[in-house]
Order: structure tokens, then sequence, then C-alpha cells
């Protein structure tokens, strides 16, 4: 091993590998976030089935009458 990684790519080859790390760290942010609001609306999704659930439990006659029409 020589001890330098430019001795080996070069000064513009070093560049493009940075530039390319670069992109990837961004692409990663990017994606981490996505991952962030898609676990938030999962969980906003998950309450308002809950509140779904308990307000359906709560009436059962309107339930018959819905699934009636609906079928």
């Amino acid at each position: 091993m020589l001890g330098s990684t430019s001795f080996c790519f070069g000064e513009a080859g070093m560049h493009e590998i940075r530039r390319g790390m670069h992109e990837i760290r961004e692409r990663m942010h990017e994606t981490r976030r996505e991952m962030h609001e898609t676990r938030q609306r999962n969980a906003r999704n998950q309450a308002e089935n809950a509140r779904n659930r308990a307000e359906n439990a709560r009436n059962p006659e309107r339930n018959a009458r819905n699934q009636g029409e609906n079928t």
C-alpha cells in the first residue's frame, strides 16, 4: 500500500469519489426524512383506525344498517 489514495485515483478521481460520497449522503438523508414522514403518517392512520373501530363498536345498529346499504 502506498499510503495515498490520490496516488491511485489521481486528484480528479478523488474529486469524483468525494462528490459521489456526498451524493450518497444526500440520498440517505432524504430517505431517512421520507421514512420519518411515513412512520408519522402510519401512526396517524393507526390512531384514526382505532378511533373508527371504537366508534363502530359503540354503534352496532348503524353498522348493520350500513352493511345492508353496502351489499
